[in-house]
């Protein structure tokens, strides 16, 4: 295999993609403005619910059922924000369903003390509300009630807590990404093949539909080195779409941080580093690798780009499947599930994020997954030796 050869299809096949202004701007537009637009979307609709419970006094029916229930309910009345709503108890859960009220509230005394019952409908932002501000009134009245009493009795407030616990997360230390190691491999994952799937369709599939794969094979290229340039372009148009995704992502955070004004997520994103880059990029160009194999062989065999379209998207949703997954796995794993494909670099793609230092882990995972990339390759070379598969209609 000749790799000047491969290397000057790979500039061609890459300059074809490149003049296609239209289609670059799109990719470009798309993936970079994708998660700020998405993230500021949310962010501000988060902000502008949070503030309209925040300024709107919860409606809520009140049901006194015993005299020793009037100082809660007086403390009720008294916190501000709550309107009181005058009605027939019988009247209330009809109210509470046409989301004329907010919760209805019932207090009454069981002979230990009282008790608040409170129907609620978690539908709506606003009886969730309700029961947030009815739950810090309780708790504020039963605090006021054992301070009472522990005074009365010439007891300290201190007796309350005995135990004093400090708990300290060593995972702030290590500089991992935290929750968002969690979904960021889901993300990847996704943009390695919606970044490939088009560009891979395009250049096998499609060149059958427009007939300019008679020109490559009657060149002085073998199957294979068109094969293997086919499959480097379309691994790099998936690093590149993931590069995108990730600069896109991270400006989408920082438009979300801003719009909401939480600190937590800026703190999580001191985590990334050079190394975790280094180590990234180490884990994604395997699994790439796999991707851009598997996209070539798909679009070699279909008929046309449609057809290819469809063989390549059950791998999409391979890719969700594995993501969703691999989110709910431990840390700690078995190496077993590293050489699994697919799923081993979506794997130590979180471990890398998470900061886990499992080196022996990535590296099983890199080289399996080449093992899987040459294995996946084979049979798209010899697909190019079939020309009653080359050019079926």
């Amino acid at each position: 295999m000749r790799g000047a050869q491969v290397w000057t299809l790979l500039k061609k096949e890459l300059s074809g993609v490149i003049r296609d202004r239209k289609t670059m701007v799109t990719m470009l537009m798309m993936s970079l403005l994708l998660y700020p637009i998405l993230f500021g979307v949310i962010g501000m609709v988060m902000k502008s619910q949070e503030d309209k419970f925040a300024e709107k006094d919860s409606r809520i029916i009140v049901v006194q059922q015993s005299a020793e229930a009037i100082p809660l309910i007086d403390g009720i009345r008294a916190s501000g924000e709550f309107e009181v709503v005058d009605a027939h108890p019988d009247d209330a859960r009809g109210m509470l369903m046409e989301q004329e009220i907010d919760a209805v509230v019932v207090v009454a005394a069981d002979g230990k003390g009282l008790q608040m019952k409170v129907d609620y409908d978690d539908r709506y932002g606003a009886s969730n509300k309700a029961v947030e501000r009815l739950q810090a009134v309780s708790e504020g009245y039963k605090q006021g009630m054992i301070a009472q009493s522990l005074q009365e009795k010439g007891l300290s407030l201190d007796i309350l807590n005995p135990v004093s616990v400090e708990s300290r997360n060593i995972s702030e230390d290590t500089g991992g990404l935290g929750p968002f190691g969690t979904f960021l491999p889901y993300i990847l994952a996704i943009g390695l093949v919606a970044g490939s799937m088009q560009i891979g369709v395009e250049i096998t599939a499609g060149e059958k539909e427009r007939g300019t794969i008679t020109t490559l094979l009657v060149s002085q290229l073998s199957r294979a080195e068109i094969a293997l340039a086919k499959l480097l372009t379309v691994l790099w148009m998936s690093i590149f779409s993931v590069v995108l995704n990730l600069i896109s992502l991270v400006l989408g955070l920082l438009v979300l941080i801003q719009t909401v004004g939480e600190e937590f997520p800026a703190d999580a994103l001191k985590g990334i580093g050079v190394m975790t880059l280094v180590e990234l990029f180490a884990v994604m160009i395997p699994l790439g690798c796999m991707t851009a194999a598997g996209i070539v062989f798909l679009g070699t065999f279909a008929r046309n780009s449609k057809e290819g379209n469809a063989y390549i998207m059950p791998l999409m949703f391979l890719m969700m499947g594995l993501g969703i997954a691999s989110s709910g796995m431990d840390a700690n794993v078995s190496l077993a599930y590293y050489a699994i494909p697919f799923f081993g670099p979506i794997l130590a793609i979180k471990q890398v994020l998470l900061n886990t230092g499992n080196t022996l882990g990535l590296l099983l995972t890199v080289l399996t997954s080449l093992v899987y990339t040459a294995i996946l390759i084979i049979p798209a070379v010899k697909l190019y030796d079939r020309e009653e598969v080359l050019f079926r209609t």
